[in-house]
């Protein structure tokens, strides 16, 4: 069990959780993690700026920007992710902004903002697992293939929240559905909360 406040961490490099690794309980208060890496093999690795593997991991008025990899702000693996005020943005990769493979990811007035890639959702993808968001936004991220703003094959749940200004577009105009939230084979439920403004391509 760790928990840690106050801190910057930054320009990490590793094969799996470039600026964190965390495999038991971790908490992280008023701290940022920034310009890490996840990679190897000549591609991109899980979680650029913090892979949480099988771990319970909360992040309180805190900031998770311009780290890259799959999954290149958050990826979790079968683990519990909570965000409170926190801002995950500008990240870069597969599933840029948080990567949820499987397990529980839960944003409460958080804001997942600018975070782009080529496949797998912008803001954030929830590949089988379980997603809720309460009194946060998914804004301006971007992706060329499906889900611009989030991308859902588990059970996404958003209330009181919005989605708006997300792009699923390449630079040509070509690119797949679901500029807001693209829905596929998952359970979606939406309550007091609006999407609006996202663009798709063909």
């Amino acid at each position: 069990v760790a928990s840690l406040e106050g801190l910057v961490i930054t320009a990490g490099r590793a094969f799996e959780g470039g600026g964190i690794l965390n495999e038991g309980t971790f908490t992280l208060i008023n701290s940022t993690v920034s310009d890490n890496f996840a990679e190897g093999n000549g591609g991109p690795r899980l979680g650029g700026g913090i892979y949480n593997a099988d771990g319970t991991l909360t992040l309180k008025n805190s900031t998770i920007s311009g780290n890259s990899g799959s999954g290149g702000g958050i990826y979790n693996s079968n683990g519990t992710v909570t965000l409170i005020n926190c801002t995950v943005s500008h990240n870069s990769g597969p599933g840029a902004g948080i990567y949820n493979s499987s397990g529980t990811v839960t944003l409460t007035n958080s804001t997942v903002v600018g975070n782009s890639g080529l496949i797998l959702s912008g803001g954030i993808f929830n590949s089988s697992g379980t997603v809720t968001l309460t009194n946060s936004t998914v804004s301006d991220n971007n992706l060329s293939f499906f889900g611009g703003g989030i991308g859902n094959g588990g059970t996404l749940t958003l209330t009181n929240s919005t989605v708006s200004g997300n792009n699923a577009r390449s630079p040509g105009g070509s690119g797949g559905p679901g500029g807001g939230i693209y829905n596929s084979g998952g359970t979606l439920t939406l309550t007091n909360s609006t999407v609006s403004g996202n663009s798709a391509g063909d």
